[in-house]
């Protein structure tokens, strides 16, 4: 694994330079940390609407109980 990033570093070395590496990684990484919290906002609200989902099913299922 570690091969592979140290060529893939070495080829963006030769197409970008050395002068527009940083920047291009810099932007790159404020990419990847939107992603990772667009990434947990999802998973948040997933969660919070599957655990109220959840809810109410035990609400309808209790009703139903009821009427039997």
């Amino acid at each position: 694994m570690g091969f592979e990033i140290l060529f893939i570093f070495a080829l963006a070395m030769l197409l970008l330079g050395p002068k527009r590496l940083p920047s291009i990684l810099g932007h790159l990484a404020k990419a990847k940390a939107k992603l990772d919290n667009a990434t947990r906002t999802f998973t948040s609200a997933l969660q919070v609407e599957l655990e109220s989902g959840d809810h109410k099913r035990v609400q309808r299922t209790e009703g139903l109980e009821g009427n039997e």
